[in-house]
């Protein structure tokens, strides 16, 4: 309500109209003027008490609630500049600068969200698979170094070697045979059979013969979390381009996994 509206709510107006204008009629003035001057005493009045009320309570005309520069304030506070990684059910919530999105949890986010919770740390990748599947009763801090120390196995032991070279013999027999029968589907079944077993041997030996090793645990969660970060930064890429140069850029994979921001500048992770 402004002040006009609320000054011709108070009696004291029509008082003082009224006494104007009863004043102006003892004095022997013609009537209609006595109303003239009463209405404009009423004028007056309403006038100053609106003027006197805005001084007093601080201009009630001004729109209720916060201005537009209130508001601005009351939005912007420090947690609004904070960047969100934060897993939500089923999903990720994820939030660079201005861009918000979520992603579908996976094994990938969750590695990520372990680097960007120790930015400038160093972690195994044994480590980083715990946080990932937590299937393991054994304490992170010491499951790679379980495996640090381990020696891989072979791929191919001597008997599985000896068998190998077996089956070929018998192969070259039976090709020779069928060669010599004139019969070719024969000869050529057998062939096939030679080259694939040829084949698995030169990729489970090395050049000197010696059966290449198995990878053991330490190489496996390499391959499989670096493969894993990748490809969930490709996700992120694919809904925020800034946030997937910026993960590229400052997230080292490998043995060791490290998130390495500017530390001039590191985002404020909301986590």
């Amino acid at each position: 309500m402004n002040g006009a509206a609320r000054e011709l709510r108070r009696p004291w107006c029509y008082l003082v109209a009224l006494l104007v204008a009863g004043g102006a009629k003892a004095a022997g003035l013609p009537w209609f003027l006595g109303v003239t001057i009463g209405v404009f005493a009423l004028a007056m009045g309403i006038g100053v008490g609106a003027w006197v009320g805005r001084r007093v309570e601080g201009a009630p005309d001004a729109p209720l609630g916060p201005t537009q520069s209130d508001g601005a304030a009351l939005q912007h506070s420090p947690e609004a500049d904070d960047s969100i990684f934060r897993l939500e059910g089923e999903f990720w919530t994820i939030r660079y600068h201005s861009a918000t999105f979520r992603l579908h949890d996976a094994k990938g986010l969750r590695y990520l969200h372990q680097l960007l919770a120790n930015p400038g740390q160093e972690m195994h990748a044994l480590d980083l698979e715990f946080f990932g599947t937590r299937t393991t009763a054994v304490p992170p801090s010491a499951l790679w170094e379980l495996t640090r120390q381990s020696t891989a196995e072979p791929i191919l032991d001597l008997q599985a070697r000896e068998e190998y070279q077996r089956a070929m013999e018998v192969l070259e027999e039976q090709i020779d045979k069928a060669l010599s029968d004139g019969d070719a589907e024969r000869a050529a079944l057998a062939i096939d059979k030679r080259e694939f077993i040829k084949h698995e041997l030169d990729r489970q030996t090395r050049k000197d013969g010696t059966s290449r090793l198995m990878p053991d645990a330490t190489e496996r969660a390499r391959l499989n979390v670096s493969r894993a970060i990748r490809a969930s930064i490709a996700k992120i890429d694919s809904q925020d381009a800034a946030l997937g140069h910026h993960l590229n850029h400052d997230v080292r994979t490998g043995t060791f996994c490290a998130y390495l921001p500017d530390p001039t500048a590191p985002p404020r992770w909301r986590l």
